[in-house]
């Protein structure tokens, strides 16, 4: 059957007649020239191909079904097509199409356009006919503006497509940009002009400036915003809209919070859903409670980091109440304000300090590992000697970070000294490892590793860990007098010790805070 025996004649002849340019005004195409247009005639049903421009909406094709079944297909209304490699693509018309192919038709009226014709500008400026079965609506402008993002075009030339300028352009690409695949799904399957299963016939009108709104949320409360639009059958704009993105922002910021600084991750939920739920109104009070809590989980896990210079500090700690102490001081032998003394002398003077200090607080049955420089190893050894019994110069050897990679009158400098002095037994494991031997070699951290660097002189987790486990039982006393990022406390914490960290700079207390609720 063809559109023939669904029209008069008469219909038929008087379209025939008119000119091609009459035809496109017809199919809302005012403004295509007339030179584009090849010609109009029938074409069969087969050599006609879909194009991927928009959705096929249900509920048109419901309707356009049942006005052709009553009316006959109008002619006045023919596809725009494009002709391409013997085929004829379909720019404007595609459900038209789908319902002639689903009613047995054979051939339909169709203006043709040259095979230069760009697809997407003849498609979108067919569709913007107010008079169309259906016109393009947010969600086939995204659907576009995606595709030829995809497809390597500017938003200057997407625009030249379309018709529009760059900057609404730029609104809808945020859009694509900041509100993920399900949540736009889900608007348009609501939307008004659309159907599904669920919404026959759709009946929210989401539109660009909603959806700027919201863009600021997470994709999660995208989702609840979008849902709470749709339950209140579009009454969710304007200042409401306003007001309720405020709210949401307000949680997502405590949230963050809650993430950076609370300790003890077993509370995160319940912090979660007290935010939720409203129970705090300003940061400020949130921070009140993560401060106490903060200082309750402290208290019951004695992990203690105090803010100060860690000679001050040393005279706040009892005599012989420290099990094991990690030190770890500055070197002098980089370039960093805390690691430069203004001579040898005095850097052994901070050095003899530290161990006079150790000495005191340490009780009598102990660990101690004192990190140096191999620079300075020598001196240091004499020293130590004074205080302490050396059992160990461990050397641990960190081959992705070596001293002096473009020196050529001596050898690279690739690992640190740790003197490890103590008199009580390690726990070694019973099964023979690594562990037992005095070079230990441990990549120090870097931005791309599990046990991420966020400290210049960082020392490795696996290291540290190591000592503290192999130097201390459950519930002993740990000192880091210069705990930095707080490798010392998390070992600690992973490792159920108690411990003490001295830090000057607030700022890897913050760090360190951090690393704890990881």
């Amino acid at each position: 059957m063809t559109y023939q025996n669904v029209r008069s004649v008469t219909a038929r002849k008087y379209i025939s007649e008119k000119m091609v340019h009459y035809l496109a005004v017809g199919a809302g195409m005012i403004h295509v020239m007339k030179s584009d247009i090849m010609e109009y005639k029938n074409i069969s049903i087969d050599q006609l191909e879909i194009s991927k421009i928009r959705d096929i909406r249900d509920g048109v094709l419901k309707t356009l079904e049942e006005r052709i079944s009553n009316s006959g297909y109008n002619p006045a209304k023919p596809l725009s097509v494009i002709e391409h490699d013997g085929k004829y693509i379909v720019a404007d018309g595609a459900h038209r199409l789908t319902v002639i192919q689903k009613m047995g038709i054979t051939e339909v009226p169709c203006v043709i356009y040259d095979d230069g014709t760009d697809l997407y500008k003849l498609g979108v400026k067919c569709n913007q006919d107010e008079d169309t079965y259906a016109p393009m609506d947010l969600f086939d402008y995204l659907d576009v503006i995606g595709t030829l993002k995809e497809h390597g075009c500017t938003q200057e030339v997407i625009g030249e497509k379309i018709g529009w300028e760059r900057g609404k352009i730029a609104k809808y690409d945020m859009i694509l940009d900041s509100v993920v695949p399900e949540n736009l799904e889900l608007a348009k399957s609501v939307q008004t002009g659309r159907g599904t299963n669920i919404v026959p016939n759709g009946t929210i009108e989401f539109t660009e400036g909603w959806f700027r709104e919201i863009l600021k949320l997470n994709s999660d409360n995208q989702h609840k915003i979008i849902h709470e639009y749709i339950d209140t059958k579009g009454k969710l704009k304007g200042q409401k809209l306003t007001a309720q993105v405020d709210k949401l922002i307000l949680h997502e910021e405590m949230i963050q919070y809650v993430d950076l600084n609370l300790l003890d991750g077993e509370l995160k939920e319940n912090f979660s859903l007290d935010i939720n739920n409203g129970l705090y109104k300003t940061i400020k009070s949130l921070e009140a409670a993560i401060q106490k809590s903060n200082d309750a989980f402290k208290e019951r896990n004695q992990i203690q980091i105090i803010q100060g210079d860690a000679f001050d500090l040393f005279k706040t700690i009892p005599d012989k109440s420290i099990d094991c102490i990690v030190c770890d001081p500055p070197y002098n032998v980089t370039e960093h304000e805390w690691d430069k003394f203004s001579s040898d002398e005095e850097f052994f003077a901070f050095i003899e300090n530290i161990l006079v200090d150790s000495r005191r607080v340490l009780k009598d049955d102990y660990q101690f590992y004192l990190f140096c420089s191999s620079k300075y190893q020598a001196d240091i050894e004499l020293m130590v000697r004074k205080y302490f019994d050396i059992k160990s110069r461990i050397i641990w050897v960190r081959r992705n970070m070596s001293m002096g990679r473009t020196g050529t009158n001596k050898f690279l400098q690739i690992y640190d000294m740790v003197f490890h002095c103590g008199n009580t037994d390690l726990n070694f494991p019973s099964e023979w490892g690594s562990e037992r031997f005095d070079v230990q070699e441990v990549a120090v951290p870097q931005s791309n590793f599990k046990d991420k660097k966020v400290h210049p002189t960082q020392k490795p987790m696996e290291l540290i860990r190591s000592f503290v486990e192999l130097s201390t039982h459950i519930g002993d006393q740990v000192l880091d007098p210069f705990a930095g990022s707080g490798t010392t406390v998390v070992a600690c914490k992973k490792l159920k010790r108690q411990c003490i960290a001295f830090e000057q700079d607030v700022n890897y207390i913050k760090i360190m805070e951090s690393r704890l609720n990881e």
